[in-house]
C-alpha cells in the first residue's frame, strides 16, 4: 500500500532530480560564452607574437644603422670614408630568428649609405657631409608581406673623432 506521504516523496525527488541537470539552452550559451573566451584569448596571444616579432625586426634595423654610423665615424676622411672598397654604399644584412633554424637566412635587410653636402657656412661646408642610412627589410606577418623602412641621419666632420683613433 502506498501512502500519500510516499508519493509526495518521490514527486520531490523526481523534481529535485530534474533541476540537477543542465538544459539544453544553458548548454548552449555556456558553449558560445566559452568558445568567444577563446577566440579572445588566441587573438590576444597571436597578436602579441606579431608585436614581439615586429618589434625585433625594428630593434634589428636600428642596429643596423647605428653600426654603419658608428663605423663611418671612425674612418679617415681623406683616405677610407669616401673609398667605396672600404665603406660600401650598398650593403645586406640579416636577422636571424631562433625558430627559423638553418634552413633559412631570415629577415633580410637591404641598406644605402649616402652622403650629402650641408647647407652651411661656406668656411667649414667642404669640411663636413651629412651621412644618411637607409635600411628597408619586408616582414610577412599575419600572412602577408608588409614593406619597412629605418633611415638614420649624422654629420662627419674632417676633423672629428677618427683624428683621435687612427693618427695620419
Amino acid at each position: 500500500m502506498i501512502f500519500h506521504s510516499q508519493i509526495l516523496r518521490t514527486g520531490r525527488a523526481a523534481r529535485r532530480a530534474g533541476c540537477q541537470a543542465f538544459s539544453l539552452i544553458e548548454i548552449m550559451i555556456a558553449i558560445v560564452v566559452t568558445s568567444v573566451v577563446f577566440s579572445a584569448l588566441h587573438y590576444g596571444i597571436s597578436t602579441g607574437y606579431v608585436l614581439v616579432q615586429a618589434s625585433r625586426e625594428q630593434l634589428r634595423a636600428n642596429q643596423i644603422c647605428l653600426s654603419r654610423m658608428e663605423g663611418i665615424r671612425l674612418c679617415n676622411w681623406d683616405t677610407q670614408l669616401f673609398s667605396s672598397d672600404i665603406v660600401p654604399t650598398t650593403f645586406v644584412d640579416y636577422y636571424y630568428p631562433v625558430g627559423l633554424g638553418y634552413q633559412t637566412n631570415g629577415v633580410v635587410y637591404y641598406g644605402t649609405l649616402s652622403f650629402s653636402n650641408v647647407s652651411m657656412s661656406p668656411s667649414y661646408a667642404a669640411n663636413m657631409k651629412l651621412a644618411t642610412v637607409t635600411v628597408t627589410w619586408t616582414n610577412s606577418g599575419q600572412g602577408k608581406a608588409t614593406a619597412h623602412t629605418e633611415r638614420m641621419q649624422t654629420y662627419v666632420a674632417r676633423y672629428g673623432i677618427q683624428s683621435y683613433v687612427y693618427t695620419h
